[in-house]
Formats: C-alpha cells, sequence, structure tokens
C-alpha cells in the first residue's frame, strides 16, 4: 500500500506526523 510508506517517509521528514 503506497498510504504505508509514504506515512513512514512523512514520518522521518517530519516528525511530528503521525499516521
Amino acid at each position: 500500500m503506497i498510504w504505508f510508506w509514504l506515512c513512514d517517509l512523512l514520518d522521518i521528514l517530519a516528525h511530528e506526523f503521525r499516521c
């Protein structure tokens, strides 16, 4: 699922981002 890795990438780039 694309959203899954995209979510993970966003979490790395923006540490405040949570899925």
